[in-house]
């Protein structure tokens, strides 16, 4: 049984101070669990205990479950936590969802029945979706003929059916990066979050908060165009959110790997014009194009342009290149 919804699918978009950058080159689902994933670091017990009734945080698995012995290009383990649920021990495995994905509850399974075979207590499957989208209930069966062999049961959290009101109404301070993607996230209530955001956390937290909290807005179609400029208007006029930019680790890191990357492909291209002028054949060659791909230290790079500028024939620049040596010009 399914429960189909409408999916809105808009160009994500981050305002950055120059304007809007289209998220192109990382995938939708991606961007979205780096946000979450971070969010769950910071603030899982409240959140935990909000989204699931019942379920107290004993603390993460993240660390340890790499290691279990299974197919990890199978499955996608995004949030693994030990819980009380109902006072029993028990693992929590919280999925985050941003679109349908018809293969979603076989790898669900294969990883609750993971995590049960090496600790042997319950576990709770949880699929949070972020945003509208197909939602695939419970049970997820495995029938032959008319008898059914098997019946998965999980649970779904949409975050478009949770009421923003009461959870501002609560100071529950640890949901208010996913207030966007509520019912009932009007332009008030959302200012009314950002001025508590502030007074409440570090700088370092504040950003990060921010930075959530306007990645999830943009994407939400439970706000309209109108009310996100305006709320985009208060980050930028009265919280200053360029700042908050400026100084993010995870942003100044991306940035940083950005400009390495920028260094990088510069240093190629020059080793392939120096090599086009000295040597036009090894230029041409997908061979050297493939191992100058393969180098992605700077100063190794450096030094290998340096390098090809003084080797006195081509055989020595197949020797720098790490390319097989014509037998015929020996």
């Amino acid at each position: 049984m399914r429960r189909t919804i409408k999916l809105w699918t808009p160009t994500s978009v981050i305002h950055w101070k120059a304007g809007i950058t289209h998220l192109k080159n990382k995938p939708e689902s991606q961007v979205y669990d780096t946000t979450l994933k971070s969010l769950f670091g910071e603030e899982a017990e409240q959140i935990i205990a909000y989204l699931l009734p019942g379920a107290e945080l004993i603390g993460s698995l993240q660390d340890e479950e790499r290691n279990i012995e299974i197919n990890r290009s199978m499955l996608k383990a995004d949030l693994v936590h030990r819980i009380r649920y109902k006072r029993l021990p028990s693992i929590l495995n919280l999925e985050l969802q941003t679109k349908d994905d018809p293969h979603l509850l076989l790898r669900l399974l294969q990883y609750h029945v993971a995590l049960y075979e090496k600790h042997r207590v319950p576990v709770l499957s949880v699929i949070l979706y972020l945003f509208q989208t197909t939602v695939q209930l419970p049970p997820y069966e495995l029938k032959s003929a008319d008898e059914t062999l098997l019946a998965f049961y999980h649970k779904d959290i949409c975050l478009w059916e949770l009421d923003a009101q009461p959870i501002v109404k609560k100071h529950i301070l640890s949901m208010y990066t996913l207030l966007p993607a509520m019912q009932g996230a009007t332009p008030g209530l959302l200012k009314q979050a950002l001025e508590e955001i502030v007074h409440s956390y570090g700088r370092q937290q504040i950003g990060s908060h921010l930075l959530r909290f306007h990645r999830i807005m943009w994407r939400s179609k439970m706000m309209s165009d109108q009310e996100k400029l305006e709320i985009e208007e208060e980050l930028h006029m009265q919280y200053h959110f360029d700042e908050f930019i400026d100084e993010n680790p995870v942003v100044l890191e991306r940035v940083a790997r950005s400009e390495a990357r920028g260094k990088i492909e510069g240093l190629q291209e020059s080793i392939l014009s120096i090599l086009a002028v000295r040597f036009s054949v090894l230029a041409a060659i997908p061979q050297t194009q493939q191992a100058l791909a393969h180098i992605q230290d700077i100063e190794t790079l450096k030094q290998l342009q340096q390098e090809l500028i003084l080797a006195p024939d081509e055989q020595s620049a197949r020797a720098l290149l790490k390319l097989p040596v014509q037998r015929d010009l020996l």
